[in-house]
């Protein structure tokens, strides 16, 4: 699995970085009573959505990891978290937004996934490499 470039800066605008915990909650209508609820399971993801802010070689670098090395963003990638700094898995949720700031620096806007160790096993990311 790729590993965010290291002359990219991992660390997002500050005050872009949003992140939402995936519903990991089941719920049951019983004929009688109240509702009944459950968690789902113990690994539970979230999404995220972040700017950053890139020198022109920056973007470079990012369009050249995102279209060479992730294939167009089908494939996971690891990256510090911008709050724990701890590494996750990452993958992109659509495609990411590119705005010019000046003629030297651009941001970049993406909506991200953080996987889980199950989500990660469904992914068969020898079988997407070879195609």
């Amino acid at each position: 699995m790729a590993d965010w470039p290291e002359a990219l800066p991992c660390y997002p605008i500050e005050g872009s970085f949003v992140e939402t915990p995936h519903r990991n909650v089941a719920r049951f209508m019983p004929e009688v009573g109240p509702p009944k609820f459950r968690r789902r399971n113990t690994a539970n993801g979230s999404s995220a959505g972040l700017t950053w802010k890139f020198t022109k070689a920056q973007l470079a670098t990012f369009l050249t990891f995102y279209t060479t090395e992730l294939k167009d963003g089908s494939l996971p990638f690891n990256m510090e978290h911008p709050i724990t700094d701890e590494v996750h898995s990452w993958a992109f949720e659509s495609e990411p937004e590119i705005s010019s700031v000046t003629r030297h620096a651009h941001t970049v806007s993406a909506q991200l996934r953080r996987l889980t160790d199950v989500a990660l096993a469904d992914i068969n990311i020898e079988e997407l490499e070879v195609e």
